[in-house]
């Protein structure tokens, strides 16, 4: 019994030193000290020559109501991501369970100057997976004031809000985002995805649009502003899903196509059938080639580098015209593309190049008799 007792007063003891020096570091972590201290140690964790953080002024109650004045997101070329008075409210008895459940995030605003200009080393396939991380992870809401979007990235600056929640446990990965223009102009982005399950599921529901015009004439170098509508649904497992997508830019252009995706470990097969009215959106040089409607078939595998290795474009069955496109894209470097096109055995080759944000036709036609 006295045994029973001497350890009872021990355990009580090691614990009501473990409480105050949780205490005292609690306390700490509340002083100007600590939280410098704080913001230096996960900018250096987070932090490699391609991709740089910085926080200032940090502050609150931490870590369960977290303050950030401003967090510098940059590369070997500097700064191209500020985010400016962002809070976090993590619930404290959830954490106490083993869960982060972090009730709200929230950025009064996000300027993006650029893009990154590090190059990517992750594989296609590995956005596809579930990360595993030590607890499970909520978020109930995230809410973005403003996120502006400057010249360099859509040609002129573009600024929206956000709202959206996430969750990540047990396998599955949930998103759900709300995105829409405050700028006095009107577009909008819908977003719901979710990958689950012991051989994952994903379902996934894209709605966007861009009525001012301003996507296609960024990456279609036109000057006319096409409305831009575009839709992808589908549901299925990863290694054999099925989804459809529809588009359309103005009035005279549609897509309606067929998306199939097979994934496994290190490489993904992305495959797209439909059809397509292209030709408001063509050059001058390509569009007599292509005809109003067109039968559109292409598969692109994915993995070290992103390679189309068909992509097949047919009128309307028995035509007797088929236009055969092959592209080569490494993911740092242009796209190659080789253009024949066949009519009764008359071969009338086209080549194109397209490099990113611009593109270039040098047809050279020619016909046999």
């Amino acid at each position: 019994m006295r045994g029973i007792v001497k350890l009872l007063s021990w355990l009580g003891g090691a614990l009501g030193v473990l409480i105050a020096v949780l205490a005292a570091v609690f306390g700490v972590l509340q002083t100007r000290v600590g939280k410098v201290w704080v913001e230096r140690e996960i900018a250096q964790a987070v932090s490699d020559p391609d991709f740089t953080v910085a926080i200032d002024g940090l502050g609150g109650i931490l870590p369960f109501g977290m303050t950030v004045e401003r967090i510098d997101v940059g590369d070997r070329d500097g700064t191209y991501l500020t985010l400016s008075d962002a809070g976090l409210d993590i619930s404290l008895s959830a954490l106490l369970t083993g869960k982060a459940h972090i009730r709200s995030l929230t950025i009064a605003e996000v300027d993006m100057a650029r893009s990154s200009t590090a190059p990517s080393t992750t594989p296609f396939t590995d956005y596809l997976k579930v990360p595993h991380l030590p607890i499970p992870v909520a978020l109930d809401r995230l809410s973005i004031g403003k996120l502006t979007l400057a010249p360099p990235l859509l040609g002129e600056t573009v600024a929206a809000t956000a709202e959206g929640s996430a969750e990540l446990a047990d396998g599955k990965a949930h998103i759900a985002l709300d995105l829409r223009r405050i700028d006095n102009a009107a577009g909008n982005i819908l977003l719901a995805m979710e990958i689950a399950g012991d051989t994952p599921v994903l379902n996934l529901r894209l709605d966007a649009g861009e009525p001012s015009g301003l996507i296609l004439d960024r990456l279609l170098a036109r000057t006319d502003h096409l409305p831009l509508t575009f839709s992808v649904n589908g549901t299925g497992p990863l290694a054999d899903w099925h989804g459809r997508v529809n588009a359309s830019a103005g009035t005279s252009a549609h897509l309606t196509a067929d998306l199939t995706l097979a994934a496994a470990a290190d490489e993904a097969v992305l495959g797209i059938s439909g059809t397509a009215e292209l030709v408001p959106l063509l050059p001058l040089e390509i569009a007599p080639l292509i005809g109003d409607r067109v039968a559109l078939s292409m598969q692109a595998k994915f993995g070290g580098r992103i390679v189309v290795d068909q992509n097949l474009f047919g009128r309307e069955a028995g035509s007797g015209e088929e236009i055969k496109m092959n592209v080569l894209h490494d993911v740092h470097g242009p796209f190659e593309r080789r253009l024949e096109r066949g009519l009764d055995a008359r071969p009338q080759p086209v080549r194109a190049k397209v490099r990113r944000g611009q593109a270039r036709c040098d047809h050279h036609q020619q016909r046999e008799y």
